[in-house]
């Protein structure tokens, strides 16, 4: 008897975001930093797991919604780096 054998190859899955924003947003990036030099953003007032870049003119909206307070996150439109309030 002659047996088969078939490879699997593994399946990538593109999960879409859940809800439709018109509003300025990008992914925050979680990373890691050695110096405290860094400037901790502002809440956005009635836009709950918002943030206000602290680094860009215009007002741009961050999402930390689930990021503990303390956490070192990446402005995705400077690449530079601020805390969650």
């Amino acid at each position: 008897m002659k047996l088969r054998i078939l490879s699997l190859l593994p399946i990538l899955a593109i999960v879409p975001l859940t809800g439709c924003n018109t509003t300025q947003e990008a992914p925050e990036e979680r990373v890691t930093a050695e110096s405290t030099d860094y400037p901790t953003a502002k809440p956005a007032p009635d836009e709950g797991g918002k943030v206000f870049s602290p680094f860009t003119s215009e007002p741009h909206y961050v999402d930390v919604t689930g990021l503990k307070s303390g956490t070192l996150v990446k402005c995705p439109w400077t690449e530079k780096l601020f805390y969650v309030p």
